[in-house]
């Protein structure tokens, strides 16, 4: 059974934090389709100043050709996070992993990753038709503490961002009534784990 996986990330001005992240992914890459990067000035009380420049600036060169960036300057975090979604919509990967460039993956357990979603896909059926989100062990170097972040999806063609953040299954939203179609992290997401960490911004 084949997996392809994508991967979403934002980033704004941090080429180096983009070049640490996408060097990290090198041990998922037999399973890696597209690395979708979204470019471009945050807007929002909490983003910096109108006056900075729309996209980033000496980006560099990436050797990675399933590297996409894509400029999207002056938009809301959730509109930048959508972005990557709609990759998925054309491309439709079995699976999205969601980072930031001030993250990057460990990888301790290739064989248990693989066997973690070779299992979702396997298990794949009407009873599971809605659910997407599986949570990866989180360690927060500048916070000092470690969780779990639901940033494993299955079937990312179904899902959507909203305007506050909340990411939901569309096909669920035109079946049901509930307004939100929220989602709980399913299980964990074994062999790997995000690194947050600011050294590189």
């Amino acid at each position: 059974m084949t997996l392809s996986l994508a991967i979403g990330i934002i980033f704004y001005q941090d080429a180096a934090g983009l070049k640490r992240l996408v060097e990290s992914l090198e041990p998922l890459d037999p399973y890696v389709s597209s690395i979708y990067a979204v470019d471009g000035r945050f807007v929002g009380p909490d983003y910096g100043s109108a006056e900075d420049p729309e996209l980033s600036n000496d980006l560099g060169d990436f050797n990675n050709i399933k590297l996409k960036i894509i400029s999207l300057p002056n938009k809301k975090e959730w509109h930048k996070r959508q972005a990557y979604i709609e990759e998925c919509y054309n491309d439709r990967p079995d699976f999205l992993l969601v980072l930031d460039s001030d993250e990057y993956l460990y990888v301790d357990n290739i064989n248990e990753f693989e066997k973690s979603l070779l299992l979702i896909k396997q298990l794949d059926n009407p009873l599971y038709i809605y659910h997407n989100v599986y949570d990866v062990r989180f360690i927060d170097k500048v916070e000092k503490m470690e969780n779990t972040k639901p940033r494993l999806w299955f079937r990312p063609n179904q899902m959507e961002y909203t305007k506050n953040l909340t990411f939901r299954n569309k096909r669920y939203i035109s079946y049901h009534t509930d307004p939100t179609g929220s989602q709980y992290a399913m299980g964990l997401i074994k062999g790997i784990s995000i690194i947050h960490d600011k050294t590189c911004s």
